[in-house]
Order: structure tokens, then sequence, then C-alpha cells
């Protein structure tokens, strides 16, 4: 298991425990070491990781932009079916903001 991993885990973990802070921090780190070593599909989990926490700690519009990065990594990676958790993503938090015409077009491509 690579020390990217662990700290995805360990951000999961803070997740679940709701410990939000904590869990984007882990994230982060996992992101850094992600593309210190240049893996795209490990950089894409840690920033569907970021936007967890960032919903959690209702910084919306940063959760927004960190499911779309991982949307992106995920599409140019050609991972299709990971693809589709990032959209959820992005139609959870343009929900909870209220767009719920949004969030039905995040949701038609799933």
């Amino acid at each position: 298991m690579s020390l990217g991993a662990v700290w995805v885990n360990l951000s999961t973990i803070c997740r679940i425990q709701e410990d939000f802070a904590q869990a984007l921090a882990y994230a982060g780190q996992a992101l850094d070491v992600f593309r210190a070593i240049g893996t795209p599909y490990g950089e894409a989990h840690a920033w569907m990781r970021i936007g967890h926490a960032q919903v959690g700690l209702v910084q919306l519009e940063e959760a927004a932009a960190s499911y779309s990065n991982a949307l992106t990594l995920r599409r140019q990676s050609g991972e299709h079916q990971s693809a589709l958790e990032a959209l959820t993503g992005l139609a959870r938090v343009h929900l909870l903001q209220g767009d719920a015409a949004q969030a039905l077009n995040d949701l038609d491509e799933v």
C-alpha cells in the first residue's frame, strides 16, 4: 500500500467520525503524494476525499471544484465508471446549494 493510499484511508476514517477538518488535511497530504509520484488515479481519489471533507465543512464552492478536478482526471484516464462518484458528488453539492435543476443534470450522466 502506498503512502498516498494510507492518507486517503485516514481521511475516510476521519470523515466517518465527522472530523472533517482532519479528513481534509489527510486528503491534502494524499494529493501531495500522488502528485509527486505522478499518479492521476491517486490524484482523483484524493480530490474525491477532499470534496467529501469540504462538503462536511460546508465549503460547497470548494467541494464543487474538487469534485470537478476528480471528474476531469477520471475522464482523462478513461475511468468512466469511477467518474460516476465525482458526478454524484457534484449533484450533492448542487442540491445543497438549492440548485435541483443542476443536480438533475449531473445525475443524467450517471
